[in-house]
């Protein structure tokens, strides 16, 4: 039987050293050309407009990385060129999913911090999350360290593929970005309907009550500048998270948690860091706890995705 190009099971890549394209990357342009249709058409009903000249040279980064991989990868420089590539889309797909939010967080939809308190209270009836916050914040040391466990999102998909390209498995880098770029559109969309002020706004507490969190994320004066203004212009280089619900740090520190399993000397410290991140989520990133919840159902959704549409098109 052959082999669907996408399977989960998949170890050994198709020969590509000679052909300037990995098919294989094919989903990932795909789905990245969509959103990027979306958001031209969205952003200027929403009353958003970006820096055209910062998001202009992004691009053409991005572009001159892709025509690299491609001369290396006919020179048959396989690792390499992946490698190149790779970075670029997966730094494509995050400038996307935060466009995304700002045009999702654009919508009228009513905040739901209740409901979300009330979910919390449903699934941990004897856990209150302000007293446990405040507790763990009276620890400058312990949030320290979950600070920069939280930050590690940044840097932890180059280093995910640096080493996939390093140890030969660079048919897990398109992969990973796909379900990478399904998260952060699942995410999205369900933003347009799940809009929170967060878990410290909610609980009144400030910057101040919890000095040694080292995040902002918990305060987005964004989000309520997207919510109030009637036109706004963004900086890309300035934007941050806004989606409480999912939290995206919980399905992205399964994603890589999923991709680093593929490295044997890396899968048990990586994993480690991963679950170190999402018990951070609540702390730092000032998360519900449901929140935690729906990012791990986002996560299980972003890597099943693939297979269910390679299942899919076979039948």
């Amino acid at each position: 039987m052959e082999q669907p190009a996408f399977s989960a099971f998949e170890t050994t890549p198709p020969p590509t050293a000679h052909r300037a394209f990995d098919r294989r990357m094919l989903p990932v342009y795909a789905a990245l050309g969509v959103a990027w249709v979306v958001l031209i058409i969205a952003m200027p009903l929403t009353g958003l407009s970006v820096d055209a000249v910062l998001v202009g040279a992004f691009l053409a980064v991005c572009g001159l990385c892709g025509w690299g991989a491609s001369c290396l990868r006919l020179r048959g420089w396989v690792r390499i060129a992946t490698a190149i590539e790779s970075w670029a889309l997966l730094n494509l797909a995050c400038l996307t999913g935060i466009l995304a939010t700002c045009v999702a967080a654009r919508s009228n939809a009513p905040f739901l911090d209740g409901w979300m308190d009330a979910a919390d209270r449903f699934i941990l009836p004897g856990l209150n999350w302000r007293d446990t916050v405040l507790a763990i914040g009276r620890h400058s040391a312990l949030m320290h360290h979950a600070t920069q466990v939280y930050a590690s999102l940044q840097w932890q998909g180059s280093l995910l593929i640096l080493l996939c390209c390093a140890t030969g498995r660079i048919e897990r880098c398109p992969r990973f970005i796909l379900s990478w770029t399904i998260a952060l559109g699942l995410i999205s969309a369900v933003f347009v309907f799940t809009p929170c002020v967060g878990a410290f706004a909610h609980y009144g507490i400030g910057h101040d009550v919890v000095p040694s969190v080292g995040a902002s994320t918990g305060w987005s004066d964004l989000l309520m500048a997207l919510r109030t203004h009637d036109t706004l212009r963004l900086d890309p280089s300035a934007l941050d998270g806004i989606v409480e619900f999912p939290s995206f740090h919980t399905a992205g520190a399964i994603l890589l948690a999923w991709g680093f399993w593929a490295i044997r000397g890396a899968r048990w410290p990586m994993l480690a860091l991963n679950l170190a991140m999402i018990a951070a989520t609540v702390p730092i990133g000032g998360h519900y706890y449901i929140d935690v919840v729906a990012g791990a159902i986002v996560a299980w959704v972003a890597i099943k995705a693939p297979d269910w549409i390679v299942s899919l098109r076979a039948r």
